[in-house]
């Protein structure tokens, strides 16, 4: 098996240097691997310092016009130039031992038809890192290998360090081994990535695209693992800063493509809890109520008019019963029985945390229990979304029996910018209104 290795880059000839020495390096015949540079416009040196590593190097230079951060499209040049079975996409700038193709080709003789995730240490630490001080001095040296050889890469690790070791490296133990998709070292067959329709270019701007292409190997079945020998190190160096704006439309772009409720919980929650928050959700859903009755005495509907969401149902009987055309429901095991019982009501797998709807897209939404399954830093998310595509919300509570709205908001943790009326109470079932404080 041989290695064709692929660097985006953009303006960071001195960084892409260090990582062009660190492979020259290598301790394996040259012919064993390729590298492709794939620039995305870069003003600098970039073209002369990849020239320079032609007599040490079987090394490729691509270029394509700079119309904004195009690192899918740059990447895909790379895929598009590979010779050889297996890709490694690595970053400008990160540094990687003097056997790190060898440990590429052996993960992938091990285990055919996976995804082989790097450790990058220091890959989101720090500037002012202790361990920076001590390793610059190395990383600008004519052997920037030799930080990887350093003990202070114990004390700087990669942020996904915790994750890895929970699942012992066997990342599809987890519900989410495609968050982990960072394409700062990472490798994969070459004609896997053609068989799953390489990075998807429609990304322009920072963040995602890596996470998007991730998600789509492993619902086609690869197998993710991650390499405690197949390791790097990222130094702090200039960073592209991306807008808020850039970072949250990539994230919806991969949610709007694929619409999973697994993505909804990755748009807000940390990388490293995701599969214990998952798990926990669920295993709460299960316990909450199906039907709710009386709920329609509470809340007055008026079936002729209203175009009404119930979100985190569990029954078509509900649906029903509230003249519901919209469902987000997260029970599996009832979807389709319910879907038979209410072909006319449209019922989506959906947390409601994202949803691409209009806003005041339905003239109510009515939350179940739901709600109190969410880890409490979710909620506001979760509230805000709904809030924002119903004119009116409504919250159902079965379980506290209290006129004291204050000590129902205390007790349930409601975040202070929501404003709780309560609605009515019928045989136990509390239903408050939720609305913004301040508008």
């Amino acid at each position: 098996m041989r290695v064709s290795v692929i660097i985006p880059t953009y303006d960071r000839a001195d960084l892409l240097k260090q990582t062009l020495l660190c492979l020259e390096h290598q301790e394996i015949d040259l012919k064993k691997y390729q590298v492709i540079i794939c620039d995305d416009g870069s003003k600098d040196n970039t073209k002369d310092v990849t020239c320079s590593f032609e007599n040490n190097l079987d090394i490729r230079y691509c270029y394509q016009p700079d119309k904004g951060f195009r690192a899918a499209t740059a990447r895909n040049m790379g895929i598009r130039l590979a010779h050889y079975e297996i890709c490694v996409f690595l970053d400008a700038g990160v540094l990687v031992g003097s056997n790190l193709i060898q440990n590429i080709i052996d993960f992938h003789k091990q285990y055919k038809r996976g995804v082989c995730l790097g450790i990058v240490h220091g890959c989101e630490q720090p500037k002012n890192h202790p361990a920076v001080r001590l390793l610059q001095p190395i990383a600008n040296s004519e052997n920037p290998e030799l930080c990887l050889k350093s003990p202070m890469l114990m004390g700087y690790p990669d942020p996904r360090q915790s994750t890895y070791l929970k699942a012992k490296y066997d990342l599809n133990k987890l519900r989410f081994p495609w968050a982990l998709f960072w394409t700062g070292l990472v490798s994969v067959e070459t004609d896997i990535l053609h068989n799953v329709g390489l990075f998807d270019e429609s990304f322009v701007g920072w963040g995602h695209e890596d996470i998007e292409l991730g998600y789509r190997l492993w619902k086609s079945g690869i197998n993710f693992r991650a390499d405690p020998n197949v390791r790097a190190l990222h130094l702090p160096h200039k960073q592209f800063s991306p807008t808020h704006v850039e970072e949250k439309n990539n994230r919806l772009r991969v949610y709007q493509k694929h619409q999973d409720y697994s993505i909804e919980l990755w748009s807000s929650s940390a990388i490293d809890s995701l599969t214990d928050v998952m798990v926990h959700i669920e295993n709460e859903y299960s316990k909450i109520p199906y039907d709710y009755e009386g709920v329609e005495k509470v809340i007055s509907i008026n079936s002729d008019l209203e175009n009404i969401i119930v979100v985190g149902c569990r029954s078509s009987k509900l649906a029903i019963r509230l003249n519901a055309s919209e469902v987000f429901t997260i029970d599996h095991q009832s979807l389709n029985t319910m879907q038979q019982e209410s072909p006319e009501i449209k019922f989506t797998v959906r947390f409601g945390l994202q949803t691409l709807k209009r806003d005041s897209q339905f003239n109510k939404a009515i939350i179940t229990d739901i709600w109190k399954v969410f880890p409490e830093d979710l909620l506001p998310t979760f509230f805000d979304e709904i809030i924002r595509i119903s004119s009116e919300t409504f919250i159902l509570d079965s379980s506290i029996s209290s006129e004291d709205v204050n000590t129902f908001s205390e007790t349930q943790k409601i975040p202070e910018l929501y404003q709780i009326s309560n609605v009515g109470t019928h045989e136990g079932l509390n239903v408050f209104k939720i609305s913004y404080k301040y508008n």
